[in-house]
């Protein structure tokens, strides 16, 4: 094929795969763009008569009247206004949106600056170095530490230079937390930094370091961990069994070992799972067959890590037979870990997550240096605020998703009937966990239950959910419909923003301890309309377009950041 006919085959190969985008005439768009600077809506009102009249979409000015939407929301006096402007960029990767972004960064206001953070994951790359440097000038503490760690993924260096005369202004416990920036950046100025708090004068410093090294796999720092093993500081010693054992450091089987014989139950157990990290387990069993016998909780749900033939007759008898609820708790859970789908542990644990209220809920607890862990049960009193009744339910949503989360990786003849009764349950964020998992299986089974949740009595939103997981799976043109009228129905709702909080930083985590996200009702509506986006066909496109004439000013900017998204 010669140069000209390949150019020519590409271009056509180009025209069939993209869309037929046009432009307005010079005369209707200025008229459009001149109408946008008194309302919005009227101007999307002459822009869908053009578009009507012209049968195309001019991409230009939709990109304009989205782009002044939201910096206009960004100005308003309204907090709600603000966050959905900040929101709505966040949706989109232009630099037009991350120069929104930049923008609302210039605030007094906290949590403001929190939801720029966390919208701006969107914008992951060396282009946002700029505001992520703006929101190390941030009158607070954590606003700093959060951008140092974004910046630390994105392994720009030069976030040392403003750590090092910030991190002494800090307190000694929240130095420690400095360590996971740190150790993302891997330099040898960052590691010098490690090596001092590692040597603190604080056990406490020393410990939470050494859990961090473990959890980030950095095996540089090994000689100052082995050291810490014979430290007369029980919490120097579980912190540097704990990292050694992540670490699976041959060199320090002996001491481990020997590590066992202590009259410390909390050292004996974390050498234990040292232990079984190094590929040892025979000799950590008989610590787990002492402690498991004594119904300590930690040792219960710490035998997760055995394998499972040796440690699912250790702990499913304890699961059948006690009648203490903590231990009964624990087991389950370890069991759960192990993929048993015994009928009893199944029924415990679905009962436990189909129930319409929240008065319980558990929590995790540790050994005194961190190294084990084990779960016990809480009341729960939920706050009357909408904002802190919604925080509080996302924690305890957390804990009952990671629970699901072991129940859907069973296998499909026991996961799926415990799909079909979480979908049916009053809980919106398990309901939609369990939809979200049918969306990727291809079984009729999973079909056929998300049929039957498409058309459940109660809360819309799961039905809503439901069409949405359908058409991804069918491409079923009614079910396109329906997420029509279902985005009609949500968009008017007012959407709910949570901070997040991750007690210990984790390697993959894209924040070191706070963000803002939507809440889970507001996330799926998001997740519907983003649907409309992904398509890009005129329908979808005059849709979004409609809703945005229609929608009261709160959501509006939302419907923006989705516009620039479906044009970028």
């Amino acid at each position: 094929m010669g140069l000209s006919s390949l150019a020519l085959f590409l271009g056509l190969l180009l025209a069939l795969s993209t869309p037929a985008f046009g432009k307005f005439p010079d005369s209707t768009s200025h008229k459009i763009l001149y109408t946008n600077r008194n309302s919005l809506q009227q101007s999307l009102v002459a822009y869908l008569e053009a578009f009507d009249l012209y049968g195309e979409h001019d991409f230009a000015i939709l990109r304009k009247i989205a782009e002044e939407c939201l910096r206009q929301g960004l100005c308003s006096s309204d907090p709600y206004i603000r966050r959905s402007s900040i929101t709505g960029a966040g949706l989109v990767g232009s630099s037009e949106a991350l120069d929104i972004l930049s923008q609302a960064m210039d605030t007094t206001d906290p949590s403001q600056q929190l939801l720029v953070l966390s919208a701006a994951s969107a914008h992951v790359s060396h282009t946002s170095d700029e505001l992520l440097f703006k929101a190390l000038s941030s009158p607070y503490p954590i606003i700093r530490l959060e951008a140092a760690y974004r910046l630390a993924n994105l392994k720009n260096i030069k976030v040392i230079d403003h750590l090092h005369s910030f991190i002494g202004k800090l307190p000694e416990e929240i130095q420690s937390l400095c360590a996971a920036i740190f150790l993302k950046l891997e330099t040898t100025e960052s590691d010098t930094y490690v090596r001092q708090l590692l040597s603190s004068p604080r056990s406490t410093i020393r410990n939470y370091t050494s859990l961090l090294i473990g959890e980030y796999g950095q095996k540089r720092f090994l000689p100052t961990l082995r050291n810490l093993l014979t430290s007369a500081s029980p919490l120097d010693k579980e912190g540097a069994i704990y990292a050694l054992g992540k670490l699976q450091d041959g060199h320090s089987y002996p001491k481990i070992k020997k590590l066992l014989q202590s009259t410390d139950a909390d050292i004996s157990l974390a050498a234990a799972q040292a232990l079984i990290h190094l590929g040892k387990e025979e000799e950590a069993i008989s610590i787990f067959e002492q402690q498991i016998a004594e119904s300590r909780p930690r040792a219960i749900y710490t035998s997760r890590f055995l394998s499972k033939e040796l440690a699912i007759p250790l702990i499913l008898p304890v699961f059948l037979n006690t009648q203490e609820d903590e231990v009964k708790l624990n087991a389950g859970l370890a069991l759960l870990h192990l993929q048993c789908d015994h009928p009893c542990l199944i029924n415990y644990f679905v009962n436990w997550l189909t129930k319409p209220n929240y008065t319980q809920t558990i929590v995790p607890t540790f050994s005194k240096g961190r190294a084990t862990q084990s779960w016990k049960r809480i009341g729960v009193i939920l706050p009357d605020s909408p904002v802190d009744r919604a925080k509080a339910l996302s924690v305890i949503q957390n804990t009952e998703e990671h629970v699901l989360t072991y129940l859907l990786q069973l296998r499909k003849e026991v996961s799926l009937p415990i799909v079909k009764k979480i979908v049916k349950s009053e809980k919106t964020a398990l309901a939609s966990k369990a939809i979200a998992y049918l969306s990727h299986t291809f079984y009729q089974e999973a079909i056929d239950i998300l049929s039957e949740a498409s058309s459940l009595p109660g809360e819309p939103i799961i039905r809503a959910y439901a069409d949405l997981a359908l058409y991804n799976l069918t491409k079923n043109p009614e079910k396109k419909q329906a997420l029509h009228r279902h985005a009609q129905n949500l968009i008017h709702e007012t959407l709910l923003f949570v901070d997040m909080e991750e007690k210990h930083p984790r390697p993959n985590s894209p924040y070191l301890r706070y963000q803002i996200a939507p809440e889970t009702r507001a996330q799926l509506m998001l997740d519907i309309l983003e649907s409309l986006v992904v398509s890009k066909t005129q329908e979808d496109i005059r849709l979004l377009i409609q809703l945005m004439t229609q929608t009261k000013a709160k959501n509006l900017h939302i419907l923006a950041g989705l516009l620039m998204k479906i044009i970028e």
